[in-house]
């Protein structure tokens, strides 16, 4: 089973965590589509029943779609980290796989938190949801693998810890579809989070990702507004090409959105990794902390700005 877990093949992945449909029970509905649905409900290993998050299809949905769930949910199965939702259990047996995230009871949808009002976390609570989402993106790349989706409605959080968890994209496309355009190849993507070089070329690295973790950031800046809403998405790569980026929103610290800018330098090779933006994070979240920004602080936050500035 562990090696079928590692496996390359989603499918052998999947199957590795194959479970009963009787060890699952769903419970709530929380989010559909026109051919997903989520739920919260619990999963019975070993006589214990665990609170678990719980994605599936709808019988309207065609044998492509049920199949493309099992492949992107399990994106990052087997993976063991405190900020990754990956998959915990699968159930295959007929043409309606369910697929299975242990979870907490109040854990919801990311974009969900920041759009639906209810909910008013500070600027040093964004910062920390940043970090946790940077640490999970470092972990990936450390391990050599992309996500090639950050954004907040790929993301899991517990409203009173304010823990969050980068989760796959299963079923991404159907439950957020303002999100995805197809640009003429018969193909959704996420145009308005991708970096210039993907939509140029797609190309995809840990520098791709990190453009995307920059969206990501000003999502949670701007409570989930949609990023470049002001532009079509077949204009999205003359846009970029010619220098054209999201403007800092209102209210934005200075040293936050510098964070933001960097990851959508032009050029990959002049983007932070990973690590590095975790670093700066934390090090903004502990000065935010002491309500007083320090002077090493302030002093890579200009390093930061003049990096953006340089043509």
């Amino acid at each position: 089973m562990a090696k079928n877990l590692y496996s390359t093949d989603p499918c052998e992945k999947a199957r590795a965590l194959a479970v009963s449909r009787s060890a699952l029970y769903c419970r709530n509905l929380v989010q559909e589509g026109t051919f997903g649905r989520v739920y919260k409900g619990t999963l019975e290993l070993a006589g214990r029943e665990q609170e678990v998050i719980i994605k599936t299809v709808t019988e309207v949905a065609s044998a492509y779609q049920a199949s493309l769930l099992v492949v992107e949910g399990s994106q990052l199965a087997g993976l063991v980290h405190a900020n990754i939702a990956s998959l915990a259990a699968a159930c295959l047996d007929n043409s309606c796989p369910l697929l299975a995230y242990m979870s907490t009871p109040g854990e919801l949808n990311l974009k969900l938190y920041l759009t639906d009002g209810n909910h008013h976390p500070g600027t040093r609570d964004l910062v920390h949801v940043g970090a946790q989402v940077a640490r999970a993106g470092a972990f990936l790349h450390g391990r050599g693998l992309l996500h090639r989706d950050i954004a907040a409605r790929n993301c899991l959080i517990e409203p009173s810890s304010l823990r969050v968890r980068l989760a796959d994209t299963a079923l991404a496309r159907d439950l957020f579809p303002q999100d995805y355009h197809c640009l003429g190849d018969n193909e959704n993507r996420p145009i308005r989070w991708m970096a210039l070089e993907t939509l140029q070329h797609n190309q995809y690295s840990t520098a791709t990702d990190v453009w995307s973790f920059g969206v990501f950031l000003w999502e949670l800046a701007t409570m989930g507004q949609q990023p470049y809403i002001e532009v079509d998405p077949f204009e999205m790569m003359a846009c970029l090409r010619d220098g054209y980026r999201l403007a800092q929103p209102r209210p934005c610290p200075d040293e936050f959105f510098a964070v933001m800018a960097v990851c959508w330098l032009g050029l990959s090779r002049d983007r932070p990794t990973m690590p590095q933006l975790l670093a700066y994070l934390q090090d903004f979240h502990d000065a935010l902390g002491g309500f007083l920004v320090s002077c090493d602080l302030r002093t890579r936050c200009e390093r930061l700005k003049k990096k953006v500035a340089t043509p």
